[in-house]
């Protein structure tokens, strides 16, 4: 019975001393471990860069909003309307985010206090973040703000049907312009 075992054995180790020796696979499984990182490394810099790209567009619809409602020398809702269009162009190729758009006409009276004059859309402006070295008696301002919900890939897609939408957020960018060719901006 001793022999049948030491002969088991030694057979256990031969093989075990063979598989040791063996290098064919080992790249195949090195490749199986790294691939997983280089995919995770690969997903992550495109959602990244999707995301910056989406960070500028947005900076870019706030200014070019307010550029676009300072060279007039009144804003209607007609004016609103067709910059909602704009906006559109603007985004895209991102223009399926929801995003929202905002408008205020400010007046600093003579006293510095701020007067909004009108207001369109759906994003909030606040006149009071006009920053103080920009009162100046007797000015007009023409402040934007646009906001993009930005949806990750995560949340669109999962090998695991796990949405939970980690990298989710919003991004919101500011504008003022002064008029470009009047003192003042009319509101209809």
């Amino acid at each position: 019975m001793q022999a049948l075992t030491n002969r088991l054995l030694s057979k256990v180790r031969d093989q075990l001393g063979r598989f040791s020796r063996d290098q064919q696979g080992v790249s195949a499984i090195e490749f199986a471990i790294i691939l997983p990182l280089m995919v995770f490394l690969a997903l992550g810099t495109w959602e990244l860069t999707q995301a910056i790209m989406v960070s500028r567009k947005n900076s870019n619809l706030a200014t070019s909003i307010a550029n676009l409602a300072t060279q007039d020398s009144e804003i209607t809702a007609s004016d609103w309307t067709t910059f909602g269009d704009i906006a559109e162009k603007i985004l895209y190729p991102y223009d399926n985010l929801t995003h929202r758009i905002g408008m205020i006409a400010v007046k600093v009276d003579k006293n510095s206090n701020l007067d909004v004059i009108c207001r369109y859309g759906s994003a909030p402006v606040d006149a009071s973040t006009l920053p103080t070295g920009m009162r100046v008696a007797e000015r007009f301002y023409i402040m934007t703000a646009a906001e993009v919900d930005y949806l990750s890939f995560s949340d669109t897609f999962s090998a695991y049907g796990v949405t939970t939408g980690i990298g989710d957020m919003t991004f919101r960018d500011t504008a003022i312009f002064s008029p470009r060719n009047t003192e003042e901006i009319s509101c209809k």
